[in-house]
């Protein structure tokens, strides 16, 4: 059973139809002399194409049409065998990235105003593709001055980044000195900005670049080259201009690897805060972050092997009353206490190896969305003994490190409450696949992470589910998204 309406199928037809321009390039590539290709086919074709797009086809329909139409091309440069395209040389590699550059760029409508690379190729780890991706994005910005959310996880720029004055959102692990000099000149209305992971070309120089967003609001550096010694004079320069003139904190949610100095300085320049993610490298006593008042929402990891739970156990056991979303990941967990401090929790996520086990009779009356992933020795055991601890859930997600004979019985416990509408939505991450099913109505609508779905009945939902986790929703069959309607 298929989720269909007037836009799904036009859309999907279009896709196609875009898809087949791509491999029928593709093809004739292998055959013609590059420059006689690239004057002959691929300029006049994208031109007719592009034409096509930016005439008919309308603005607010641009995002949805350019996600899936390079979800598409992602796909078919995955797969090139399949299409008998052969890549013998550099030369020829390179050709087949031009042509995939040229046939995205000519389907994005210059209205685009969104870019999120991790939904196109997350899943992929082809060179290729990354040089694609690349090129694309710096195509399109000389293209599109649209661009509201950018979220590039790694790329490379052969130039400088071009003004882009209505960017809201921001996220790359490539980073530099010189895109935040750009984006705190020309992106006044920038709330969300991350910028993990980004070491090359990032110095302390960048914190006068960040303290100029006025509109911030979301904040995320957790693993980056900014010394201890510059974030501490970015956490202090949110309190107070050069003039000692307040500035007004607009930013709620921070993310930082946390040190000794950062739990006395957060409290006392970052008041308006009401998110804190924080990474431990080591044992720091997270007490005094109690003093956040308006603090609802609380991420903690680290990867340390020692007991790491006690550095937040005096925070959860003040602050607790308070939070709504609490995630934790670390190698040992005491439910007990969160149960007991934590008695208005909307959301929890936990990631450990001991502890979820020792308390089978606690009560989580208040929880409605669970995140599990643990690495019990029998799953099905456990999640029998500890999913009633929730009574009132809505949504699971869980991480499932399962054998082959214990992935049939524990699906079908797993299912049960969407079958019966208990659950509204169950997300299930294996080793290869990331699969949501959500209720609708007589059906159940499942999505992977690439964004590809399908809607089945419930009496379908057990094989089609065992069957997505295995070999992907994409291999089902489809080769293309069904967008709701």
């Amino acid at each position: 059973m298929e989720h269909y309406s007037l836009l799904n199928l036009g859309l999907e037809e279009f896709c196609r139809y875009v898809a087949d321009i791509f491999i029928r390039l593709l093809q004739l590539s292998q055959k013609s002399m590059s420059n006689d290709f690239i004057t002959c086919y691929l300029h006049p074709t994208c031109k007719i194409l592009e034409d096509h797009i930016q005439n008919n086809l309308p603005s607010d329909l641009s995002n949805k049409v350019t996600e899936l139409v390079l979800k598409l091309i992602v796909e078919i440069l995955n797969n090139l065998e399949y299409y008998n395209i052969h890549q013998k040389d550099e030369e020829t590699m390179n050709l087949i990235t031009e042509i995939a550059v040229q046939v995205a760029c000519a389907s994005s409508h210059h209205s685009v105003s969104s870019f999120q690379s991790q939904k196109i190729t997350q899943d992929y780890r082809n060179m290729q593709i990354f040089d694609f991706t690349s090129l694309y994005i710096e195509q399109m910005l000389k293209k599109s001055q649209s661009f509201r959310e950018l979220h590039i996880v790694k790329f490379r720029l052969s130039g400088s980044l071009p003004p882009l004055d209505k960017l809201e959102s921001w996220v790359s692990r490539s980073t530099t000195d010189e895109i935040l000099n750009v984006l705190s000149t020309s992106s006044k209305n920038l709330k969300h900005l991350d910028f993990s992971g980004s070491y090359c070309g990032l110095s302390d120089k960048s914190i006068d670049y960040i303290l100029k967003f006025c509109n911030l609001r979301y904040l995320k550096l957790i693993y980056t080259s900014l010394s201890i010694e510059g974030i501490e004079r970015l956490i202090r320069g949110f309190k107070i201009s050069e003039n000692n003139v307040p500035l007004k904190n607009h930013l709620m949610y921070f993310g930082v690897i946390v040190q000794p100095s950062f739990v006395y300085l957060i409290p006392e320049c970052l008041t308006n805060l009401t998110s804190l993610n924080l990474h431990l490298l080591s044992f720091i006593d997270l007490t005094p972050l109690k003093k956040l008042k308006l603090l609802t929402g609380l991420t903690v990891t680290t990867k340390m092997d020692q007991n790491m739970f006690s550095c937040i156990q005096n925070l959860i056991q003040e602050a607790g009353h308070r939070l709504l979303e609490l995630k934790l990941e670390m190698e040992y967990l005491n439910l007990k206490i969160i149960s007991e401090c934590c008695p208005v929790l909307r959301k929890l996520s936990i990631k450990c190896c001991f502890g979820l086990s020792e308390h089978i009779s606690l009560k989580f009356e208040s929880v409605q969305d669970l995140e599990v992933s643990t690495f019990e020795t029998s799953m099905s055991e456990f999640l029998v003994q500890f999913l009633p601890q929730f009574p009132n859930l809505k949504k699971l997600k869980l991480w499932m490190h399962l054998t082959c004979q214990e992935r049939h019985p524990t699906l079908q416990m797993l299912l049960y409450p969407l079958k019966t509408r208990a659950f509204n939505e169950i997300t299930l991450v294996s080793q290869l696949n990331c699969i949501t099913a959500e209720l609708e109505k007589e059906c159940v609508k499942l999505t992977n992470n690439m964004g590809y779905s399908v809607t089945v009945s419930i009496n379908e939902l057990e094989n089609t589910m065992l069957q997505a986790l295995e070999n992907g929703i994409q291999n089902l069959g489809r080769k293309y998204r069904i967008i709701s309607s």
